[in-house]
């Protein structure tokens, strides 16, 4: 409107309302409480007292009806003293937003063609302090998010950073195929001691569908049910695995592999550069520790 209208120029022409009062102690409120938690570090607070001017400017808009005063010529110079408002309201809220948004702040600023006098932190206490707005171009500052599109492109990346870990791993398990008289990082014996070995008894298992390497075991440990997914799929299939018992890491950290929470590892040797052999504990009790 201050395009269309006013060739972009805004001033204050002085014709006001008592309606511009409320505009005007929203300011001096959002000033004086943002000011207060900034000094507390209450960051939180100090924008949630941006947003009231926000909403109390949009109220001013619906209250001034600037639209209906467009259509009286008479009317003009109370017009461009709303948009005058509103201009002042806006740049209250650029120079508020800087430290989180400097950015947008700083597009904001440009839009209203503010000075660097009007743009600085002495000039925010005081409403109407700046001389004149000459607006810009408008645009549209924070874009309508598409959710599916975003959810589409969030989910691609969680399958490239899959894929990449994935890639990681496999390259590690080769190098370390290569340089098996490589010796692991001693560990005291209070470090091994962490470690809560029990014996599991596989009451189920089946392959993970979309993951050709592994296979979820539903276990029996004590009292206890778990499972665990494991890479063994090459070497064994679940009929091969049901009722045995095996040896697994009780008290390693849950993981989501492929969908499937993973609570523990089970034991199993490198019987070869291309085989892989579990270690079977048959004549033990499930739940049983192992020392």
């Amino acid at each position: 409107m201050a395009d269309k209208y006013f060739d972009g120029k805004v001033t204050a022409t002085g014709v006001t309302d008592p309606v511009d009062d409320a505009l005007k102690a929203q300011h001096a409120e959002t000033v004086a409480n943002y000011t207060e938690a900034m000094e507390k570090m209450l960051f939180s607070n100090a924008f949630t007292e941006v947003f009231k001017l926000v909403s109390r400017a949009n109220k001013y808009i619906d209250e001034t009806m600037p639209w209906k005063l467009a259509k009286d010529e008479a009317a003009k110079p109370r017009l461009q003293q709303v948009l005058y408002n509103l201009c002042e309201a806006i740049r209250t809220v650029a120079i508020l937003c800087q430290p989180a948004m400097p950015d947008t702040s700083a597009k904001i600023c440009s839009l209203l063609g503010l000075s660097e006098e009007a743009k600085a932190w002495d000039s925010v206490g005081k409403f109407g302090s700046t001389k004149a707005f000459s607006t810009g171009k408008s645009e549209i500052l924070f874009p309508r998010i598409d959710i599916e599109k975003e959810l589409e492109k969030l989910e691609k990346e969680e399958e490239k950073r899959k894929a990449e870990a994935e890639k990681a791993a496999k390259k590690a398990e080769k190098k370390a195929e290569k340089h098996p008289s490589a010796a692991a990082a001693e560990v005291t014996i209070d470090e091994f001691a962490k470690l809560d070995l029990r014996i599991a008894e596989i009451v189920a298992c089946e392959p993970v569908e979309g993951a050709d390497k592994l296979l979820k075991l539903s276990l029996k440990v004590g009292d206890e049910s778990r499972t665990i997914a494991s890479s063994i799929r090459e070497w064994y299939n679940p009929e091969q695995l049901v009722g045995r018992k095996i040896i697994v890491v009780a008290n390693l950290k849950p993981a989501v592999i492929r969908g499937v929470e993973s609570k523990g590892m089970l034991l199993a040797c490198d019987n070869s550069d291309t085989d892989c052999r579990l270690i079977f504990a048959d004549d033990c009790e499930p739940g049983k520790k192992v020392r």
